[in-house]
């Protein structure tokens, strides 16, 4: 992920999906665009060590009030239960709506300003498993031929140049060289979502699609913003 200051707030949308990088960003993008989700704005906070900052700004925004409904996208890495408690913990802190659980949409009255909002949490790949975007990835393409070849390629390199990457990110290595292999090898992790190289409808993508869905639906439904 590419880390930095938050992204400032963009103009104002009644859905708004935050995540924590550029790739995460551009996954989404296509991945709305397919399930034709278009009233939505989608940020990068860079980093999750930057949420914080992230959700306090744009609670703090002029953009606030029109904003009905947020998605929160955070990667669990080693510890899914932790990366779930912290962003509830600080959902508290700031007074916001909190869901019951990862994956599920949360709806009360904002502390700010009293308006009443809907906020969700997902945590990277599937709310329940250690990992991050690129395991939800290397899912949807589990049973292609060319992970063998992806696998041999990156134990060569080890056994020849001694050479290896840290194990939490054996999973990005890994999907960049399978990336790499398809017949245009140009292809960012969105742009292969958006020319199915990465089939959008595989089963492993459900659990986000429902969640994104969820989110839609939530910032469709009959107008409480009143404080």
């Amino acid at each position: 992920m590419t880390v930095g200051r938050p992204a400032p707030p963009q103009s104002a949308s009644q859905l708004i999906v935050a995540c924590e990088g550029i790739d995460d960003q551009e996954f989404l993008r296509r991945m709305l665009d397919h399930l034709r989700i278009s009233e939505r704005r989608i940020d990068q906070y860079r980093g999750k060590a930057q949420l914080p900052t992230y959700l306090r700004g744009l609670r703090d925004s002029t953009d606030f009030e029109t904003i009905r409904v947020v998605g929160v996208i955070r990667d669990g890495d080693d510890s899914p239960g932790g990366a779930w408690q912290s962003v509830r913990d600080l959902l508290q802190r700031l007074d916001l709506p909190c869901p019951t659980g990862p994956g599920t949409i949360g709806t009360g009255r904002c502390g700010v300003d009293g308006i009443t909002r809907s906020i969700g949490v997902f945590i990277m790949p599937d709310n329940n498993s250690p990992g991050a975007l690129e395991d939800l990835c290397l899912r949807a393409v589990a049973d292609s031929a060319s992970l063998t070849c992806v696998d041999e390629f990156l134990a060569c390199v080890a056994a020849r140049t001694n050479v290896t990457c840290r194990q939490q990110d054996v999973p990005k290595a890994r999907l960049n060289a399978w990336l790499a292999s398809r017949a245009d090898p140009t292809l960012r992790l969105g742009q292969a979502v958006a020319a199915r190289q990465l089939p959008p409808d595989s089963p492993a993508f459900d659990p986000i699609k429902d969640f994104l869905r969820a989110l839609a639906v939530a910032a469709s439904e009959p107008d409480t913003h009143t404080a």
